[in-house]
């Protein structure tokens, strides 16, 4: 028998460990890379289910405990609620809206087929006679066909609708079926997402009050901007509806509940309402109504946003009011909709992280820079003398 037989076995070479480590970073980075890109086209109402479903879980325990912890029916109930509290008002408002639209589009066409003169039907009220002879010394208004010029218009109108409704129907498939995977999500986000969070704990390097923080955060961020922005909203609406009201427009409250609807659209906002409603006054004669309606709507309802939205956010997020501002229209410019409850998340997020550092290595650091410093510092901050 050969004496290094009696040998113990080796151990494994470096290089062997080094390649297989490096193999397995290899390919679970492209399984990551493949997972990413199956992902990212859902991420939006993923992301949306995520925060939903955060922010109504306790509701979800307390229903679950009445109905003697059955989670899939609580699940399945949890998710019939918050649909129909999301889709009952965007359905009743644009149904409105499109009735108002489609019966003023269709008085204006009357009108105009009637063969009205334009011309005659202004000068009935005084003011806007007088506007119009104002107008006429600077552009010939009495030589050009404003009936034929209005007609084209509203035909211009309905030939874009047509074309654009293969693009609107597409929008609107895509929008259903997003919708249809961010209620799948909240199921089974709401059915699992005790043991999805404890999965995550376990993967994580974080030591367990890290991990409690940051998810506390997140939970209380995800409530406080959702808050804040339904309670801005509803300001938004309350003080524009008794605007109208005040002034007599008719229409007050669906007015009023359009101006809190929009107010939740970025780049959108109130102004879409109370803006043409003023022009409107003031071109129909009623100059102190649209003069009101345009400074209260500057200085009032659309000034809500910035003002209420920081502070209700604030009061349940411990943020500073000028950071909560800047994390939501940075967040609405960087994530879109998306944005307004992603913005002040990964800016609370980014402060409890600098908590978390301050805790684990300010000590440390401290102590370092002690033992770095010279011996004779003190001696050479003495009376030379």
């Amino acid at each position: 028998m050969s004496s290094h037989s009696n040998h113990p076995s080796s151990p494994e070479p470096t290089g062997v460990r080094y390649f297989s480590g490096a193999f397995f970073l290899i390919c679970f980075a492209l399984i990551l890379y493949g997972f990413y890109r199956i992902i990212i086209p859902y991420m939006v109402p993923l992301t949306w289910a995520l925060i939903l479903s955060s922010v109504f879980f306790p509701l979800y325990l307390r229903l679950n405990r009445r109905l003697g912890e059955r989670s899939s029916w609580s699940a399945l109930l949890m998710v019939v609620l918050i649909s129909v509290l999301i889709i009952l008002p965007i359905l009743w408002m644009i149904l409105m809206l499109a009735g108002q639209s489609i019966d003023a589009y269709h008085r204006v066409e009357t009108t105009l087929k009637s063969g009205i003169d334009l011309e005659q039907y202004l000068k009935k009220s005084p003011k806007l006679s007088g506007l119009w002879e104002q107008l006429n010394l600077w552009v010939r208004l009495d030589q050009i066909d404003w009936r034929a010029a209005l007609l084209q218009g509203l035909n211009a109108i309905s030939a874009f609708l047509v074309d654009q409704s293969t693009s609107l129907l597409g929008q609107l498939a895509g929008f259903i079926f997003d919708f249809l995977i961010m209620l799948t999500a909240m199921y089974y986000f709401f059915l699992d997402g005790r043991r999805i969070v404890a999965s995550l704990k376990e993967l994580s390097p974080l030591p367990d009050d890290y991990q409690e923080q940051l998810i506390r955060q997140f939970l209380e961020v995800s409530q406080a901007t959702l808050y804040g922005s339904l309670m801005t909203a509803v300001c938004q609406g309350i003080a524009g509806g008794l605007l109208f009201a005040l002034l007599g427009i008719p229409g007050a409250l669906l007015w009023g509940a359009l101006m809190g609807f929009l107010s939740l659209i970025p780049a959108v906002g109130s102004f879409l309402i109370w803006m043409p409603a003023g022009m409107y006054q003031l071109l129909v004669g009623e100059a102190w109504k649209g003069a009101v309606i345009l400074f209260f709507g500057v200085t009032v309802v659309s000034s809500l946003d910035n003002i209420l939205k920081p502070y209700f956010i604030r009061g349940k997020a411990d943020m500073h009011a000028l950071l909560v501002f800047l994390s939501a229209f940075g967040g609405i410019q960087v994530f879109g909709f998306l944005g307004l409850v992603l913005g002040p998340l990964v800016c609370a997020l980014f402060l409890t992280f600098l908590e978390l550092y301050k805790i684990e290595f300010q000590p440390a650091l401290r102590k370092a820079a002690d033992t770095e410093t010279p011996a004779g510092t003190d001696e050479g901050r003495s009376d030379p003398s």
